[in-house]
């Protein structure tokens, strides 16, 4: 019963990862990626809110536009966990002291650390009624962080690499790859219209 039991969350365990692997590599724009991780979580965490902010360029994401309040709790949240490293699971949070007045529509949260090696780059959090995660739940999310934290990582980079390929080195302008781009993109969003598209080129000295 043991081995089956252990075997049994080996399969599960890579039933996750595999549908998280198909979701990172679905695409390297980071918005879409972000917003079908935070879904699949609410999916399988039966959770009543996700939410996700990434540090280095102050960005959050969500189904659904945050509060004054939920901006704030969230923001003690990420502070805590960018300087421990570590998981904070709140069972109810108008007990806890460190919110204060602070009102918010869920009475639980799970909040994990986005790790890109020792750093931490981000936090997920999770909200719901009675959030009481068990070893597998927990182990899930672990994963599922694991991997936004990759997908961040390659996106990021991804987005270096783009903007290099299309600006010059020495002004930061625009190359004429990026023009091409542009003119290319214009000419079908005119032709969906059924619109004129005109362009004007000159010279400056």
């Amino acid at each position: 019963a043991s081995l089956k039991k252990s075997k049994d969350k080996q399969i599960s365990e890579l039933k996750v990862l595999n549908k998280i692997s198909k979701i990172v590599n679905s695409t390297l724009e980071l918005g879409k990626v972000l917003d079908a991780i935070i879904q699949f979580m609410k999916n399988s965490l039966g959770a009543q809110e996700c939410s996700l902010l990434i540090f280095d360029d102050k960005r959050r994401y969500g189904p659904t536009k945050p509060t004054k309040d939920q901006i704030e709790f969230e923001s003690i949240l990420a502070r805590e966990i960018y300087l421990s490293k570590m998981p904070i699971k709140i069972h109810s949070i108008k007990k806890d002291h460190r919110f204060g007045d602070i009102k918010m529509p869920y009475n639980s949260v799970v909040s994990m650390p986005l790790k890109n090696k020792n750093d931490v780059i981000g936090v997920i959090n999770v909200f719901g009624k009675s959030i009481d995660l068990g070893e597998n739940d927990f182990e899930l999310l672990s994963i599922i962080s694991d991997q936004t934290a990759m997908a961040i990582v390659n996106a990021n980079q991804f987005e270096k690499v783009r903007i290099s390929s299309i600006t010059d080195k020495l002004t930061g302008l625009y190359n004429r790859r990026y023009f091409m781009e542009v003119l290319r993109d214009e000419i079908e969003r005119s032709q969906r219209a059924k619109e004129a598209v005109s362009l004007i080129l000159f010279d400056v000295d």
